[in-house]
């Protein structure tokens, strides 16, 4: 079941847009840092180069509740030493045997229906 979540083009000046290297870093530790032991058990996510353009973030978040969230982005950086997401996904689900998957936020993949990349994934509890 795929769910439009209403996401459209970002406005210029958006948190979505350009951003300095060193201010997305501060913004990304200081999220963690609110939710650091109070929704977020284990902070699994690592930031890497993975090339002189790119930036990926991957890793997983647990969470209280048995809960998790899987976290899967690509930043492009310029000259500037600017970033900005180019793709990402988030994947919250339940720990356990077998893991279960509440929704998935991504831009992995068009869809046609869709104006563009952004959508959620849901999933119907009762079924998996």
């Amino acid at each position: 079941m795929i769910c439009w979540s209403g996401h459209g083009r970002m406005p210029a000046g958006d948190r979505h847009g350009w951003n300095s290297l060193e201010g997305y870093l501060n913004a990304h530790h200081g999220n963690m840092r609110d939710v650091q032991d109070t929704f977020v058990v284990v902070d699994g996510v690592e930031i890497f180069v993975s090339g002189p353009e790119a930036i990926q973030i991957e890793g997983r978040l647990h969470c209280r509740g048995s809960l998790f969230l899987d976290v899967r982005k690509t930043l492009e950086m310029d000259d500037r030493r600017r970033v900005r997401t180019v793709l990402y996904s988030y994947h919250a689900g339940v720990s356990g045997e077998p893991e279960r998957t509440i929704f998935r936020y991504d831009n992995a993949h068009p869809h046609p229906s869709h104006p563009d990349a952004h959508h959620k994934h849901c999933f119907d509890f009762r079924t998996w």
